[in-house]
């Protein structure tokens, strides 16, 4: 295989670092994008305090983040700390953010080549490494601050590979220790770093090229079983954090392995050709042929193809081959995250990451297999090969220094996606939501009249349009949206959450609560129908209800500090002092900014006769410059005796 005997291993490998690096350059320019407004700006007062760092590792990652719509059973400490040490050298700037993922996508470069090059020799290595750092499918999880997660798991994954092949060569127990911790911290990271132990024993029973006859490496049941203890460790933590090992969705949940898979071939396939062939940037993109309603000869031979793959895989993996654990590899760790839910995207660069090294595998080594049954074996060794590598690693370079301005914002973000998919109902819908933040509504109206026409049976523009304004305070023009759902959304639970609200936003409370229990009976709630219909059953004194209702909604989101304040609201109407006072201060160890629950605790003190407690948490309250009224009502009661 081409530069199987690479002398001057340093100087290469320094000068695809230097290459990766002048790349990715223009990502610290970019600012925040997306979720990094939730886990940056939103958590300002956490992460700018010393005890911030022990309370996100101690929490549910989007914990203090403010996203109603975030999962809640994710747990990846060891970014969240990342988070806050990097506050602390460069504050909300989001320079310091961008810096430390172009570091980490720098390390993971280098560790590539030291960890396949026993595995695969130094000439694949290097080109893997070279592929993987320069090549544009990995823009997203670099020049996305929010895309640090698979950055990070790759990292302790690459590591841990390099650990463990020590420990199954001989090395000492100190590297399995260093092994096991990689794994842990792996797994800290994102999920999917489980995949680590069943890519590892892959790899290292393959064959080398250059050693076709040598024999499997022997079985090393210890050194495997002990990887056990950092995956129970990691799992009792999140138990302990989450108190859920898998997935917290609810009991009618439409995200399930079972909806996924009639999809997976597409989005298998289409990100590695993206990956592969990188035509245009892909941080979203619909599904072509495998959704209801489209499916069709290319869906067909798709499964064809990605049965064909998996059947070669396995085959290759049986025979101990480079390229087929490669393909395992990069399967193994895009699969959960389309089966289990984790996906926001139906396709997109950014959760290939961490299979990416596993892709090129399969292609370099795969190409070197199928050249060699061809008779073409000598087009792909010696220099030939070094120079079309090399080649295509710089247009690769090029493709991706061009591409990482389209992560400047959010909107230059979505701009890129309508003028790559200008007929995508999804791009449209985005860019109203941008032009919606930006305070553009009438832009945004457009916009969304435009998604409307090109799918005219989604309801999703009408409810986005109507949620906004009901949020702005503007009844009157998300009534115009209102009542479009009462007609178009008769059997749609979201639409009549949303007109529910809209009845409570007007004073109708007791329609307001009718309303959500037709939405109620018709689907199971979302979270942000929960919270709604709380606050309905408390405006009519149903608060034993509403109780309920919170209680339902900590056990699908727990970390909501408004929730907890209408909660202890309701407990406190009930005559539950102890128990309000708790809610209240779990809504302000959540949210230490929320006026709102330092007043209800300030008064539910005072109710409760602990004056210090409720002197402090006015004085917290009268800080966060309240409407002059209500701080003033406060203070009479206070200084009352």
């Amino acid at each position: 295989m081409f530069l199987q005997h690479l002398r001057h291993k340093p100087i290469a490998v320094a000068a695809v670092v230097l290459l990766v690096a002048a790349a990715f350059l223009p990502s610290l320019r970019n600012g925040y994008v997306s979720d990094d407004f939730a886990l940056i700006g939103r958590r300002d007062n956490i992460l700018k305090t010393p005890h911030g760092l022990l309370q996100l590792v101690t929490n549910p990652y989007w914990w203090g983040s403010g996203d109603v719509g975030a999962r809640h059973d994710l747990y990846r400490p060891l970014v969240s700390a990342t988070w806050w040490f990097d506050y602390q050298i460069g504050g909300p700037s989001p320079w310091i953010y961008h810096l430390s993922n172009l570091l980490v996508h720098l390390a993971v470069t280098a560790l590539l080549f030291a960890a396949l090059s026993p595995l695969a020799g130094r000439g694949v290595a290097l080109a893997v490494a070279a592929l993987t750092g320069a090549g544009p499918a990995a823009v997203t999880s670099v020049g996305w601050a929010a895309g640090r997660t698979d950055l990070w798991a790759a990292l302790f994954m690459v590591l841990f590979l390099i650990l463990f092949q020590r420990v199954r060569r001989g090395a000492s127990r100190w590297y399995l220790a260093g092994a096991m911790i990689s794994f842990f911290l792996a797994l800290t990271s994102k999920e999917t770093a489980v995949m680590a132990p069943v890519i590892a024993w892959m790899l290292m029973r393959c064959r080398r090229p250059d050693e076709s006859d040598r024999a499997p490496a022997p079985r090393a049941f210890r050194s495997y079983a002990a990887l056990l203890i950092p995956l129970a460790a990691y799992l009792t933590v999140r138990w302990a954090v989450l108190g859920v090992l898998g997935t917290r969705i609810s009991p009618t949940h439409e995200v399930s392995a079972l909806s996924f898979i009639p999809k997976l071939p597409e989005q298998i396939l289409r990100s590695a050709y993206h990956a592969i062939v990188p035509l245009h940037y892909d941080f979203f993109s619909e599904l072509i042929w495998s959704e209801p309603g489209q499916r069709n000869l290319l869906f067909i031979l798709g499964w064809i193809a990605f049965l064909t793959l998996i059947g070669l895989i396995v085959i290759g993996l049986a025979r101990r081959q480079l390229w087929a654990a490669g393909g395992a590899w990069y399967g193994l760790v895009l699969i959960p995250v389309y089966t289990f839910g984790q996906a926001w995207a139906p396709i997109s660069d950014f959760y290939m990451y961490t299979g990416l090294p596993g892709l090129w595998l399969f292609v370099l080594d795969g190409g070197r297999v199928l050249a060699g049954r061809l008779g073409f074996a000598r087009f792909v060794e010696g220099k030939r090969a070094a120079v079309l590598i090399g080649a295509v690693t710089i247009v690769f370079a090029v493709l991706t220094f061009s591409r990482l301005p389209v992560l400047q914002s959010s909107m230059s973000l979505v701009q890129n996606s309508i003028r790559r998919e200008p007929r995508s109902a999804n791009a449209m819908i985005a860019l109203a939501e941008e032009y919606f933040y930006q305070g553009q509504d009438s832009v945004a109206d457009e916009w969304m009249r435009k998604a409307t026409a090109a799918r005219r049976d989604d309801m999703k523009p009408w409810t986005i349009s109507a949620r906004h304004y009901l949020e702005a305070g503007n009844a009157n023009k998300a009534a115009v949206f209102v009542d479009t759902l009462a007609v178009r959304g008769r059997n749609s639970a979201e639409a009549q959450a949303l007109i529910a609200r809209y009845y409570y936003e007007m004073g109708r409370c007791d329609l307001a609560v009718e309303t959500f229990r037709r939405s109620l009976r018709q689907d199971y709630p979302s979270v942000a129908t929960l919270f709604d219909y709380g606050m309905a059953l408390i405006c009519v004194g149903d608060n034993r209800t509403a109780i309920e209702a919170y209680e339902t909604l900590f056990s699908l989101a727990p970390s909501w500090p408004q929730a907890y304040a209408n909660y202890g609201l309701a407990l406190e109407n009930l005559g539950r002092l102890g128990e309000a006072m708790q809610a209240y201060e779990t809504a302000v160890q959540q949210a230490p900014n929320l006026a709102q629950a330092w007043e209800s605790l300030a008064k539910a003190s005072l109710k409760a006769g602990d004056r210090s407690q409720a002197q402090h948490a006015a004085e917290v309250y009268f800080r966060l410059n309240p409407p002059a009224d209500r701080a003033q009502r406060l203070r009479e009661l206070l200084s009352r005796p």
